[in-house]
């Protein structure tokens, strides 16, 4: 039975990494897994430009800079409220590769 997984990315005021990091995430082959981008009251137009190149991906708006660990918890309730067997934070200033990235869900 393929586990559910979550990926959960920050972003704040640094939509280019973002978007670099969810270009990567959208070539893992992984049969149920899902993004949530957790946006810490950035006041470029991160979110906007997110959600018109990542569709799939879900976008929360925290409001203001929780910081890492806001952010992190903040996508965390995210991902059980929607059942989520396994979680995965990823930096999304690092850029990941493919491999990284199947093997990190995977595991």
């Amino acid at each position: 039975m393929t586990r559910h997984v979550c990926v959960i990315l920050l972003n704040w005021n640094d939509s280019h990494e973002t978007l670099a990091c969810l270009a990567s995430l959208r070539t893992v082959t992984y049969p149920s897994f899902q993004v949530v981008v957790v946006d810490n009251g950035s006041v470029d137009d991160s979110v906007a430009t997110i959600r018109a190149h990542y569709p799939e991906a879900t976008v929360l708006e925290a409001g203001s800079n929780l910081g890492f660990t806001g952010g992190n918890n903040l996508g965390l309730r995210w991902a059980l409220e929607q059942a989520a067997a396994k979680v995965r934070e990823f930096e999304s200033d690092a850029l990941q590769r493919a491999t990284e990235d199947q093997e990190a869900i995977h595991a």
